[in-house]
């Protein structure tokens, strides 16, 4: 038997909070790899409210990288910083 609407509906916002979270983890991703070429070994992402709900999601994925970040709830903003890669 075919899904109903509802369920359709369900999957359809899964998909989408799925597309949301990939989008965000590559732009947190992005902007490492853009100030590591600068020299910098931090930064600071701020999620605003419609992402807020995704930093225990990015905490997650982050904690078994080389990363090191942190969420402020009050300014909702991830603080991250890295080890620079040593000069040859």
């Amino acid at each position: 038997m075919p899904p109903d609407a509802e369920e359709l509906r369900r999957r359809t916002e899964e998909g989408k909070k799925a597309m949301e979270f990939k989008d965000l983890v590559e732009s947190v991703n992005y902007d490492i790899l853009e100030q590591t070429k600068f020299g910098l070994s931090s930064t600071v992402y701020s999620l605003g409210e419609d992402k807020k709900d995704f930093a225990p999601d990015v905490l997650n994925y982050f904690s078994e990288s080389e990363v090191s970040i942190r969420f402020n709830e009050d300014t909702k903003k991830l603080h991250i910083s890295w080890k620079l890669p040593e000069e040859e």
